[in-house]
């Protein structure tokens, strides 16, 4: 997405000369018919939300009165797509929308797996028997084969601007896709080092980046980001040691949840132990034509479906 083919909206609500609500937008600078209007999220948001103050408004009721107070702005446009929702954002969300002249329909998005980490508990005792014998045997073989370092970068130091490079390096030689936003990477990770955030961590054989991994850390929750690997030391299970060190890293710090963003994965199910579901919003506006295009061929999809369920 370039920032100059969308404009930025945010639309703020207010009790009296209060701030309680900011919900932001984007949409195409150039409309098209159908014109949709997009949650401010992209590629790599694991989440959407509407900020708002817990203290003086719900999430429904923002959401509800940013619909109602904005009718004419959000009447431009025929449908809305927000995502990617957590559970209890959508039904909020959802809620709000029954109020409005939109038609809400939610879709599956996709999957976010975590855990819950006891910290009476040894961090190994969390993992599957699986991942504990590859840990084991991997370890070994690495370390009778080759010399082998694990680093884990926190700061904003001399040492950074090598690890970003390294972590670029491992990214561009792994199965991966080519970053789409590789300055993007870079500066969030200084941003984040410098708000104390980040856990880069890299494994190095022969003194070379074999594996690397960019987790967060606020509180007492990680968030897993970015990971990828060199394919020439598969045979190591770099990825698997370099993930169990991390593990082990940010428990000692009294992490006790463990965030995998979003993403259906395989291997995320090796590590985690709990899944919920990420959806989106689809809404369509009742009050112009493509609109009603929309609600209409919302409606056939959901009868040829039940037709075909028998």
């Amino acid at each position: 997405m370039s920032k100059d083919n969308y404009k930025f909206v945010a639309i703020a609500l207010y009790n009296g000369d209060r701030l309680v609500a900011l919900a932001p937008f984007k949409h195409e600078a150039v409309k098209v018919k159908p014109t949709t209007l997009y949650s401010l999220s992209n590629y790599y948001s694991p989440i959407y939300d509407i900020l708002f103050d817990q203290a003086a408004i719900t999430r429904t009721d923002a959401f509800k009165q940013i619909l109602k107070s904005e009718s004419s702005f959000f009447s431009q446009f025929d449908t809305i797509n927000l995502q990617p929702l957590c559970e209890k954002i959508a039904d909020d969300l959802l809620v709000a929308c029954h109020h409005s002249h939109f038609r809400a329909k939610q879709y599956d998005k996709t999957e976010n797996w975590t855990i819950t980490l006891d910290s009476q508990a040894p961090v190994q005792s969390h993992f599957s028997s699986k991942i504990n014998n590859t840990v084991r045997r991997k370890s070994k073989k690495l370390s009778n084969t080759a010399s082998c370092e694990y680093k884990i970068f926190t700061k904003t130091d001399h040492t950074l601007d090598k690890a970003i490079s390294d972590y670029d390096t491992v990214y561009k030689a792994s199965w991966k896709k080519n970053e789409p936003y590789p300055e993007f990477i870079d500066n969030f990770l200084k941003i984040a080092a410098g708000e104390g955030w980040l856990r880069m961590g890299i494994l190095y054989v022969n003194g070379l980046p074999a594996a690397a991994q960019v987790w967060f850390v606020e509180g007492n929750e990680a968030y897993i980001f970015k990971l990828a690997y060199d394919p020439k030391y598969k045979t190591f299970s770099v990825g698997t040691l370099l993930t169990a060190h991390l593990f082990e890293h940010v428990f000692n710090e009294g992490v006790t949840v463990v965030d995998f963003l979003t993403g259906d994965d395989s291997y995320k199910k090796d590590w985690m132990k709990d899944v919920s579901h990420m959806s989106g919003l689809h809404l369509a506006n009742r009050r112009t034509v493509y609109g009603q295009i929309e609600i209409l061929k919302s409606r056939l999809a959901s009868l040829i479906k039940q037709w075909r369920a028998g």
